[in-house]
């Protein structure tokens, strides 16, 4: 849900602010320009990092900057814009396919995509991973991830045209899995 939270500020506030990085505002008031380090746990979304500081007495407009939409309501979960078509030949080739991926959060995104060992014409029961991707996100937001085929199944290209290959995104202990028909 929403949460209310108010400035500690000494009479009317004006012109509130948010670094790029959406780890600061700043807001004039009587007192001037007026910085504090933004709330970051979820236990008290309310309480500051950093008790508020005037930076100027006399300031009247702070501007520290436009924060990234991202940063103010980050996703809370792994999503994938996936292209209409995704063709076998493309993952085989060294460039792969690349795909959007809005992560929750910085890091790493990892993606594997496997097919039951039958699609290939293996022995045995069970799956195999034949394609594989990763980027690392610099922050909350959306990140291209490059999708290959592994090295060692490219041969077997031809078999995997109209195969459903399940992939799983994986963020820290967020996963998201999306099942795609290769052409």
């Amino acid at each position: 849900g929403s949460v209310d939270c108010y400035l500690p500020t000494v009479g009317d506030a004006s012109d509130s602010t948010l670094s790029q990085d959406g780890k600061w505002i700043s807001w004039a008031d009587a007192e001037g320009v007026k910085v504090a380090g933004v709330p970051n746990s979820l236990a008290d979304p309310c309480q500051f990092s950093s008790p508020p500081v005037v930076v100027s007495p006399t300031g009247k407009s702070p501007s520290i900057g436009g924060a990234d939409f991202y940063v103010l309501d980050p996703p809370k979960k792994i999503d994938v814009d996936l292209p209409g078509k995704l063709k076998a030949g493309d993952l085989a080739k060294p460039a792969g396919v690349a795909v959007t991926v809005t992560a929750p959060a910085r890091g790493k995104i990892s993606v594997t995509g496997t097919v039951p060992k039958k699609t290939l014409k293996l022995k045995g029961s069970g799956r195999v991973t034949v394609v594989t991707g990763s980027a690392f996100a610099g922050k909350a937001g959306p990140v291209k991830v490059k999708l290959t085929i592994v090295k060692k199944y490219r041969k077997y290209k031809a078999r995997l045209k109209g195969a459903t290959v399940q992939l799983k995104f994986t963020q820290g202990k967020k996963t998201t899995t999306r099942n795609v028909k290769l052409r």
